[in-house]
C-alpha cells in the first residue's frame, strides 16, 4: 500500500488541503517533509507553490 503524500510526511488530509489552498502557512519541517514524501527538493516544492 502507498502512502499520500499526507500520510507520507504525518500531517493531516485538511492541514495538506488548507498548505495547498493558501489557507494555512506551514513551519518549516512539514515543508521538508513533504518535499520528502514527494521525492522533491525544497526548491522544486517552493517553485511549484508560485507556479500555482
Amino acid at each position: 500500500m502507498q502512502l499520500g503524500p499526507d500520510q507520507a510526511a504525518d500531517i493531516g488530509r485538511v492541514t495538506l488541503v488548507r498548505i495547498e489552498h493558501g489557507d494555512q502557512s506551514p513551519p518549516y519541517e512539514t515543508l521538508v517533509s513533504l518535499a520528502q514524501a514527494l521525492g522533491w527538493t525544497m526548491g522544486e516544492l517552493v517553485a511549484s507553490e508560485k507556479a500555482a
